[in-house]
């Protein structure tokens, strides 16, 4: 097997990629059998699990008739897994024709996959990733820019200063490689000596062929990744798919330029509101296209073009927003709804639970009365939000687990929550 990924992640690929499928179609019953998709394997992964199987790797070499039995499959899912793992022969020249062109593959069984898909989009994170560069770049602080293909000049230049200013600061920028305010975000951050993670929809495998993209992946400041096959071309459904892979990567989100009710910027932006998986800004001030405007409405923090210009730093900019989005919540809700006004605040207070802190210093940090952080901290600890690790200082409990659980649990923390 490649000796690059572990079995367990052999056995993903197997299952969930069409890697090596043409020799292998059919089995002798003339039943086709097509890779999982990402919500089977996750039924899948739990059955594996409460099986006592463990790990994907334990399928090998069992018959139909055992995985029928260990895992209470139909005989035709059976069928389907026994005939998706013959045929590690045809996956392993493919993964080595990828590795030549400078292509490298990971799945959720590794340790190297990005902890925040884990951790925001849980169930949604991709269960396998296609990259270019250095995926460690994943794992560093992103602000995620996001907007329109047809971005107008007033966008384009928000755009380049935000990403500029995201360099100078040695925040990553994250966005899409697509056309539009993706490549002006990228290309500004890289011309300013920052570094890029590029998420792709489609074409990593041609996207690696342009001389000054392999030139920039070389020298360690772009990483390309894509949840889709290298040779995949584009689609709508894949690049809707991939927005939530960018918000998902990024610490915080700004939206730069969107349509209103139609267009890739817009229908991830409302996702992220639907489901928070982090903190979004949009673009304010005078000549916006209508979705920018219509996404405040709805309660998103709007950031200027004087704030990118000035000297206060872009994490100061979104913290002091996000605090007064708390206290101004508190004001007007406290005795309204306590329910729903931690529901909505604790998403943003968990940003800066990725390490060890006290009352005190969350009070600190938002500008927030001690008696109201209690009350919160309280709760959060019924919900089991948050562990402490000793008298006084508590941190979110999905990373107390990250830094605890074994390989295997990290595997499945996702899919079994």
């Amino acid at each position: 097997m490649n000796n690059s990924i572990s079995e367990d992640s052999y056995a993903i690929l197997l299952l969930c990629s069409t890697f090596g499928l043409k020799g292998l179609k059919y089995s002798n019953k003339g039943d086709q059998f097509k890779p999982f998709t990402p919500k089977e394997w996750i039924n899948l992964s739990r059955r594996i699990i409460k099986s006592g199987l463990g790990r994907p790797s334990a399928l090998f070499n069992l018959t139909p008739a055992q995985l029928m039995n260990h895992l209470n499959l139909p005989e035709k899912t059976a069928d389907r897994i026994y005939y998706l793992l013959n045929r590690t022969a045809s996956l392993t020249m493919e993964l080595e024709n990828l590795s030549k062109m400078g292509i490298w593959v990971t799945t959720r069984a590794e340790p190297n996959y990005p902890v925040a898909y884990k951790r925001k989009l849980k169930s949604n994170s991709p269960t396998i990733i296609y990259g270019a560069g250095n995926i460690d770049l994943a794992g560093l602080n992103g602000i995620g820019i996001v907007g329109s293909r047809d971005v107008e000049e007033n966008g384009k230049v928000f755009t380049e200063k935000l990403a500029m200013k995201c360099a100078s600061e040695n925040l990553v920028v994250i966005s899409g490689g697509s056309r539009g305010v993706d490549m002006i975000a990228q290309e500004a951050a890289l011309k300013a000596g920052g570094k890029v993670v590029a998420v792709l929809s489609d074409s990593l495998a041609k996207s690696i062929q342009k001389k000054e993209i392999r030139a920039m992946i070389l020298s360690g400041k772009l990483l390309l990744m894509s949840a889709f096959h290298p040779n995949s071309r584009f689609t709508a459904y894949n690049a809707l798919g991939r927005n939530k892979h960018i918000y998902g990567l990024s610490k915080y989100t700004v939206v730069t330029s969107s349509d209103f009710q139609k267009g890739g910027t817009w229908k991830g932006a409302v996702e992220n509101l639907e489901e928070n998986w982090v903190p979004m800004f949009v673009r304010g001030g005078n000549d916006v296209p209508k979705g920018n405007e219509e996404l405040i409405r709805k309660g998103v923090n709007g950031i200027s073009i004087d704030e990118v210009e000035s000297n206060e730093k872009v994490e100061e900019i979104f913290k002091r927003k996000l605090s007064n989005d708390v206290n101004f919540q508190i004001e007007t809700e406290n005795n309204v709804n306590n329910k729903d006004i931690f529901y909505r605040v604790w998403p943003i207070i968990e940003e800066s639970l990725t390490k060890s802190i006290s009352e005190e210093e969350l009070a600190r940090i938002y500008s927030i009365e001690p008696t109201q952080v209690r009350v919160w901290v309280k709760k959060a600890l019924a919900l089991k939000k948050i562990k402490y690790v000793d008298d006084i200082h508590f941190i979110s409990s999905v990373f107390y687990n990250k830094q605890q659980q074994d390989n295997q649990l990290n595997l499945f923390n996702s899919d079994t929550e």
